[in-house]
């Protein structure tokens, strides 16, 4: 049977759609069905196709995130599915595979995916590197901050919201930077939400929080903040809803310090694994990253699944004595992505080198915290 791996065209959408219900396991109306082919982009779709049919197909979204405070295009995989007879025969493997190749080619030096196992994406290159921490109040543990002059707003304009997540989200790693249509179709619609704007003595608009309350549980969607100030606001906020809800639900990031600030910080706190990240062009993403540091650093790299990222690359003025390490391409994504520092990844075995080096390379690598507030 010939088999080829393409992009789908516009006519094979609702195999696409199809094959989705099934593998993910929920059924579209007719109605929802046409409205899914209407709007999907069939060149972000890659198709393994046997004998003309669908067998396998993965989406591969082309955006931007945050790494160090600068944005860096990024592919983010999803909707990877099967049918149930084409599977383990390495037909995923040969579409991540080619994904990579045509991800390098359109210049998007980094991907990130939401697995269903960590440990089959970690066979192809990805790895954790987004962790969130999910909070959970009772109504008598809420912090009662004194917020005076600020006022709160509801607002249904998703984009007003925009200035403020881009600053919020430039401080993290892997942050999406989200365009109109993102904040339109994307932001809060999964569920029946409330918007409310957190606005200064002065009239600025320093944050906001997107939530919902059911069943008397309040649920921070998104809880965003330009400083320190505006977070108390925020929570003051919250606190107002101490007649309607008993608990209080937010996602954070892992090392948010709020417990240290009540009363009572034995509140209840969950480490969840989210996302992973791949470098897909080392060369490129070294060229672009912004070193903390002036240090000539060097890498030797070890990627099974993109040969052109097999090597030594370094920085800085050639000629020059190299801080030189060694590791395989997860390692230098978690490095990259602050999921793990230089350090604690030489003490895992997992980065090689000199101590000197180690050291060099974590003055080089910027201190952001990895967090993620979105999914697809």
């Amino acid at each position: 049977m010939p088999e080829e791996i393409r992009p789908l065209r516009e006519a094979e959408a609702l195999e696409d759609a199809y094959l989705s219900e099934f593998a993910f396991q929920y059924e579209l109306t007719d109605e929802e069905r046409e409205q899914r082919v209407k709007h999907v982009l069939p060149e972000q779709i890659l198709g393994y196709f046997v004998d003309g049919t669908l067998a396998a197909k993965a989406i591969f979204l082309p955006l931007k995130v945050y790494i160090a405070g600068k944005l860096f295009a990024m592919s983010g995989v999803a909707g990877v599915a099967t049918w149930p007879e084409h599977r383990r025969g390495g037909k995923v493997a040969r579409l991540l595979r080619q994904g990579l190749v045509d991800m390098r080619a359109r210049g998007e030096s980094v991907s990130m995916l939401h697995p269903f196992s960590f440990a089959f994406y970690r066979r192809y290159g990805w790895e954790l590197t987004f962790e969130r921490k999910q909070m959970e109040l009772t109504v008598h543990q809420l912090p009662r901050f004194s917020a005076p002059g600020w006022t709160f707003t509801r607002t249904e304009e998703r984009t007003r919201l925009a200035p403020i997540y881009d600053a919020y989200a430039a401080q993290y790693n892997g942050m999406l930077a989200r365009d109109a249509t993102w904040w339109e179709t994307r932001v809060g619609r999964r569920q029946r939400v409330q918007i409310a704007l957190c606005i200064d003595a002065n009239g600025n608009e320093r944050g906001y929080i997107i939530y919902h309350v059911k069943d008397e549980v309040f649920t921070a969607v998104e809880c965003v903040y330009l400083d320190e100030e505006a977070r108390r606001a925020l929570w003051t906020f919250i606190a107002n809803h101490d007649s309607m809800a008993r608990t209080f639900k937010i996602l954070a990031p892992v090392r948010d310090s709020l417990p240290f600030l009540l009363p009572d910080p034995r509140v209840k706190q969950e480490i969840i694994s989210y996302f992973m990240a791949r470098i897909v062009d080392v060369k490129a993403f070294l060229a672009a990253y912004p070193f903390t540091s002036p240090a000539v650093l060097a890498v030797t790299v070890e990627d099974a699944d993109a040969p052109w990222n097999n090597g030594t690359f370094s920085t800085g003025a050639s000629g020059q004595p190299a801080a030189q390490v060694s590791c395989d391409i997860q390692t230098l994504t978690a490095m990259f992505f602050g999921y793990q520092r230089p350090r604690q990844l030489h003490r895992l075995g997992r980065l090689t080198g000199s101590e000197d080096a180690i050291a060099a390379w974590e003055a080089a690598i910027a201190q952001h915290e990895p967090f993620l507030l979105d999914f697809f």
